[in-house]
């Protein structure tokens, strides 16, 4: 297990370098961490799995199971690397917490492809349908933020930084919310009626922690799941059940 631990570790050395080489020559052109953590590590893990499977684990029968549990775990471990990298933002700078997160990434994948995959591809089946399911939850949870509306304001309080969207249900075509000390429309002027009472869905970027709004004419307000949230939350639960029962499954 030394060695093969050492040749990944060689391995993950070289995608190191060349993912956040990626990685932070994209930031330093102005795309943003989470963008910049993505494209590093989707052109890493090709390069894992040319040099792992021939040269870390020498597996010379790469079929389509091995090849498709291989690059479940890096996805598993990105999620894991994602998750991670959403809270090492709210207290590190940004260079600090993508060596966070992946420190956790390579430590999680080298572990999953030793004892599961390359070893006992069965118990990675359950492995992968029981952590992506439990990370969903965590991810669910992370980007869930807590919503108090009382008489003169509204409380917002969100375990991370984040943008989020909101449906916010108003009382006529123009109302008001003052989010420390920014200030956002919300225009109904394409309804007819003068009193009309609908939802309008505005975007709104949240510290981490509490973020006290003012408003007007507002009836209630409540998150909205982001497409990509949406996409993320649908990988962890129903893409696994999928591929098992029609990858997997002989």
């Amino acid at each position: 297990m030394l060695r093969e631990f050492l040749k990944y570790n060689l391995v993950g050395v070289i995608n190191t370098l060349a993912g956040f080489g990626i990685i932070f020559a994209l930031m330093l052109l102005g795309f943003s961490p989470i963008v910049s953590n993505a494209v590093g590590y989707l052109i890493g893990s090709i390069l894992s799995f040319i040099l792992n499977s021939r040269y870390t684990f020498r597996e010379k029968n790469l079929n389509r199971e091995l090849t498709i549990s291989f690059f479940l775990t890096l996805l598993l471990s990105y999620f894991l690397n994602y998750i991670a990298l959403n809270y090492a933002l709210n207290y590190f700078n940004p260079y600090l917490a993508q060596i966070i997160s992946g420190g956790l990434y390579t430590v999680s994948s080298f572990l999953i492809m030793k004892f599961f995959v390359f070893s006992n591809i069965e118990r990675f089946k359950a492995l992968f349908l029981i952590t992506s399911s439990i990370l969903g939850f965590i991810y669910y949870n992370q980007i869930r933020v807590d919503i108090t509306q009382t008489k003169d304001k509204i409380v917002i309080d969100s375990k991370i930084a984040q943008n989020t969207n909101l449906f916010v249900k108003t009382r006529y075509r123009t109302s008001r919310l003052i989010c420390n000390g920014l200030e956002v429309y919300i225009d109904n002027s394409k309804r007819h009626d003068y009193f009309y009472r609908g939802e309008e869905s505005i975007s709104l970027y949240l510290n981490r922690g509490e973020t006290i709004c003012r408003y007007r004419d507002i009836y209630s307000i409540k998150q909205k799941i982001s497409i990509k949230d949406f996409l993320i939350l649908l990988f962890s639960i129903l893409i696994p059940i999928t591929i098992f029962l029609n990858l997997y499954i002989k």
